[in-house]
């Protein structure tokens, strides 16, 4: 295993990953990264899902807080949908099981000894060798968690983390207002981001597509009006997606072709890709 990725690869593998998360069903794509990383590094699958697991909770957090903030600072109106109106309930929790996730990420970076231990004498007594394996991959896991234990790098991540949702939310104010959508505030375009992020968490078909629309539209009538949601809310949704979809796609696939990776690749196990 390679102690160090190099910088641009580590970029470009990452953007595979997130249009392999926006194209394969059912959150498909989540495996995508580690296989390449795999493949072309030779860092194992469970240290790389240990670094995603990392990225997920650190966004999930982040995004989760924009939306609790947004439910209790920004004025809401009265609406019927259901979904809208048991948003708070959906803020709060993902907000707990996020928390609950860090600290969980915190304890596997701490306490990575104490995991394998666990696991051998829980699994362990079941099966030695299912065990043996099964602590072999939590190790793994950790030791992809433990990259944030480095100041520098864990700096550096949450630097990056908190640019880029500012520049997502930054975006979606301005497609706002290029939508029609004159009354949209930054704090709205953040409780769209938030939301949005939440909603395309759940499984979902090929493009997220059906979460995507629900999550910002269902955004959209805590604070717009029935008859703007329908009419330029529409538009912005549209837009939103296509514009997405085009720009994931083409960072996605650009680089999965610059790096001799195929379609298949982001669905084949390390072990197939070996055997070919």
């Amino acid at each position: 295993m390679k102690d160090d990725i190099p910088f641009w690869d580590g970029v470009l593998l990452n953007w595979i990953g997130f249009f392999a998360i926006f194209a394969l069903p059912l959150r498909l794509g989540e495996m995508a990264r580690p296989t390449l990383t795999k493949l072309r590094h030779g860092v194992s699958v469970s240290a790389g899902l240990g670094t995603v697991a990392v990225e997920r909770v650190i966004d999930g957090l982040v995004t989760s807080l924009c939306v609790v903030w947004a439910l209790v600072a920004l004025p809401q109106l009265e609406t019927d949908d259901e979904i809208a109106r048991r948003l708070p309930y959906y803020g709060y929790l993902a907000v707990s099981v996020f928390c609950a996730a860090f600290v969980a990420l915190a304890l596997f970076l701490w306490q990575r000894v104490l995991a394998v231990r666990l696991v051998h004498g829980t699994v362990g007594r079941i099966s030695k060798r299912f065990g043996e394996l099964i602590a072999t991959k939590v190790a793994s896991v950790a030791d992809g968690v433990r990259s944030m234990a480095d100041p520098k790098l864990a700096s550096g991540f949450l630097f990056e983390t908190l640019l880029y949702w500012g520049l997502n939310a930054a975006g979606m104010w301005l497609l706002g207002w290029g939508a029609g959508l004159d009354d949209m505030t930054f704090g709205h375009a953040v409780a769209v981001m938030g939301i949005l992020a939440i909603g395309i968490l759940l499984p979902a078909g090929p493009g997220l597509f059906g979460n995507f629309q629900l999550a910002v539209a269902t955004a959209l009538k805590l604070y717009f009006a029935v008859s703007v949601v329908g009419a330029q809310g529409e538009a912005y949704i549209f837009l939103m997606f296509v514009a997405q979809a085009v720009l994931i796609t083409a960072a996605g696939v650009i680089p999965l072709n610059a790096m001799k990776f195929t379609l298949g690749d982001l669905l084949r196990s390390p072990a197939e890709r070996a055997e070919d």
